[in-house]
């Protein structure tokens, strides 16, 4: 996000002096990347574009005020990621018991599924759950500085500088979040993930990958009968 602007100075000219159409064009270039950050930090695909239109506009109101001191993309990260943590400031994080309790209570389904590709909407819904992310779930359950320093750090990619930035900290205090995030990260993992040790409980990335090959032959088959 620190890289120079794709579009050139001269679309920056036009947005700050008011340009609804240049600044339309600068949104629609970072609104993929909002939307990943966004998605990211709430776990919530309805909740994300919700927050990048908010984003958007808020950004817009207040375009005239942007310094070339960072990169536009960094500056619409900050807007978004603020926006992220007081959206979430009021919820608790997801509770990983929950997510490894339903698996336990479902292994069964779970084994199964691969004996039933085409599913009713309603097993369907329940084998969404349990393919949910598994890092993203994991990051969901931090509390909101660790999660927003993961998210832009190691999942989008920005610099610690740029995260802080971003988030409105200090560099120290980036730093710090991220650390005690990773080694809360790695604690699950080594404590849950069945791929980490065999004898941990958690294989359902494991089982969803059979479900997904598997549908991926009968796809290929069907698409080689048809030919």
């Amino acid at each position: 996000m620190g890289a120079p602007e794709p579009h050139g100075v001269s679309l920056l000219e036009r947005a700050l002096a008011g340009d609804k159409e240049a600044f339309g064009e600068i949104a629609e270039e970072h609104r993929g990347a909002l939307l990943r950050l966004c998605e990211k930090m709430t776990g919530s695909p309805e909740d994300a574009e919700d927050l990048v239109q908010e984003t958007l506009l808020k950004a817009y109101a207040k375009f005239g005020t942007f310094e070339l001191r960072s990169s536009v993309g960094t500056w619409l990260y900050r807007i978004a990621t603020n926006a992220c943590l007081d959206h979430q400031r009021a919820r608790k994080p997801w509770d990983l018991d929950r997510r490894w309790q339903w698996f336990e209570e479902n292994s069964e389904l779970a084994r199964n599924i691969e004996q039933s590709l085409y599913l009713t909407p309603e097993r369907a819904a329940e084998v969404r759950e349990v393919a949910a992310t598994c890092i993203n779930c994991i990051t969901m359950s931090l509390p909101a500085k660790q999660r927003a320093a993961i998210v832009l750090c190691d999942q989008l990619g920005l610099s610690r500088e740029e995260a802080a930035h971003a988030i409105g900290a200090s560099l120290a205090s980036v730093k710090t979040e991220l650390h005690r995030g990773r080694k809360a990260m790695t604690e699950v993992f080594e404590h849950r993930c069945a791929l980490v040790d065999q004898k941990n409980e958690c294989n359902a990335c494991t089982t969803m990958g059979h479900i997904k090959r598997a549908r991926e032959q009968v796809a290929k088959r069907g698409h080689e009968e048809v030919r």
